[in-house]
């Protein structure tokens, strides 16, 4: 090996983009000062479905210091709400197509309806996020190759959920 890096597309965008905005006032915050970790390490999330499992997905990321919450969505107000406050002030939504629209998010959490699941999961993906989504995935076989065809032509991660499995500490033992 050489001993050189191969850059991505996005990450040669993304750092062309930090030095042209460079010489702007950029607080230390931002560079990740004062403890903090910068902007640039940190991945934009939105929550969407904040029921009982979406809640209790987000109050995970919102532990997580590499994860900042920046967008919440649901159709119910009550719920809406109460995320909102949770998340800190980041942006409410009662559609999740708005969420895909914005690209300053990098990952999508959903745990809406089942019968939903696939739908926004593709979009997502097609609108350049990774998803990390609720069991189950899928309601049909079919929409499951539709999830794994949209992941492999938008080049996209997606993740299925199951608490028994994955937890803080990683994987579990079947023993467990």
């Amino acid at each position: 090996m050489s001993g050189k890096r191969k850059i991505d597309r996005r990450s040669f965008i993304k750092g062309a983009a930090a030095v042209a905005a460079f010489p702007t006032i950029i607080t230390s915050d931002a560079l990740g000062g004062n403890g903090r970790m910068s902007a640039g390490d940190r991945i934009n999330v939105a929550a969407i479905g904040i029921g009982r499992m979406g809640s209790n997905n987000l109050r995970q990321f919102l532990r997580h210091p590499r994860i900042q919450v920046v967008a919440v969505c649901d159709v119910k107000h009550d719920n809406l709400r109460q995320a909102k406050d949770q998340a800190g002030g980041a942006d409410a939504y009662t559609d999740y197509r708005e969420i895909c629209a914005r690209d300053d998010i990098d990952a999508v959490m959903c745990a809406t309806p089942d019968h939903w699941h696939a739908q926004i999961c593709i979009d997502a993906m097609k609108s350049g996020k990774d998803v990390y989504c609720e069991k189950p995935l899928t309601l049909t076989i079919a929409e499951g190759r539709k999830m794994v065809e949209a992941a492999r032509r938008y080049n996209r991660v997606i993740s299925g959920g199951s608490q028994r499995v994955i937890g803080d500490n990683g994987p579990k033992s079947a023993a467990a």
